[in-house]
């Protein structure tokens, strides 16, 4: 998408997350949908467990950046390098926000 200055953008920039290889090559296997993150839909994690204990240390705000069965991928809304990379649906909840 190419624009002049001052234009505002009719469309979502593409703004995929960049994963490690192990990642990718998950997505690619079973077939996840990527997609750039709408940052005004925050999530909360309810039930932190199965390898994503050590994520209760910072913020619980999140915003999903892939999806896959009932399964998605989280970024940390503080920090983005911070990342679960595969969460159940049924464990988070989405917060109310006043955007």
């Amino acid at each position: 998408m190419i624009m002049k200055a001052g234009e505002i953008p009719t469309e979502k920039p593409n703004l995929l997350v960049p994963e490690d290889e192990y990642w990718k090559g998950v997505r690619t296997s079973f077939g996840w949908n990527m997609f750039s993150p709408d940052i005004k839909v925050i999530w909360e994690v309810n039930i932190f467990d199965d390898g994503n204990v050590r994520m209760e240390r910072v913020p619980n705000t999140w915003i999903i950046y892939g999806e896959w069965k009932d399964k998605v991928a989280l970024l940390n809304t503080t920090n983005p390098n911070t990342r679960i990379p595969s969460i159940s649906m049924w464990k988070i909840k989405q917060k109310i926000t006043n955007f």
